[in-house]
């Protein structure tokens, strides 16, 4: 039933359908980040935090993956290369153009929804922080994932297959990303000149 549902609202509003999944999956990520990796409980459990990363999912990496992942099926077309080929390309594609500026992405938008402005210093603290351990383990979670979800799943349920790896991958971000907060404003902390009185 669920199913058939979400395949109706797919069909209906693939984009809106596909970006709403991707926020509450987010937000089921950063509520498991909290609870299960940082035990918070309920009492320190930062729900604005979980608000922005749902807000990311909808606004941001739903829209943006649910395009990403049609261009690569219609555009990334090797003509008489084998299947395996295009697979590749299109996972190469994925994770060596598409990943790189994604993870950046969601530093960059949960740092300046955390502040409401964009603090290039703290910013930039988190990225040399977070970065490249993200863009690696990226690799590492979502090159055989998206070699088998490219080759065995049909376009419009590819975000779906890739929101449910990431249950697990948001978990993570979530928590690397409220790590590299923390080191950031600790580091903007120390650089703010003491006045004495």
């Amino acid at each position: 039933m669920v199913v058939a549902l979400y395949n109706r609202a797919l069909s209906a509003y693939p984009i809106l359908t596909q970006s709403a999944a991707t926020a509450v999956l987010f937000a089921a990520g950063d509520v498991l980040a909290q609870q299960g990796v940082e035990g918070k409980g309920l009492a320190g459990h930062e729900w604005a935090r979980t608000g922005r990363l749902a807000l990311f999912g909808l606004v941001v990496a739903g829209p943006a993956l649910s395009h990403w992942y049609r261009f690569l099926d219609r555009r990334i077309v090797l003509r008489n290369a084998h299947p395996l080929t295009t697979l590749s390309a299109r996972v190469a594609m994925d994770q060596f153009v598409f990943s790189p500026v994604s993870v950046a992405t969601f530093f960059t938008v949960n740092t300046l929804l955390e502040d409401g402005k964009l603090d290039m210093a703290k910013l930039k603290t988190k990225l040399s922080a977070t970065y490249s351990t993200a863009l690696v383990n990226n690799w590492k979670v979502w090159i055989p994932v998206q070699y088998a979800n490219f080759w065995f799943v049909p376009v419009q349920h590819r975000l779906l297959v890739v929101n449910t790896v990431a249950l697990g991958w948001n978990t993570y971000m979530s928590n690397l990303n409220a790590k590299g907060s923390e080191l950031a404003e600790e580091e903007v902390a120390l650089a703010v000149p003491v006045v004495e009185k």
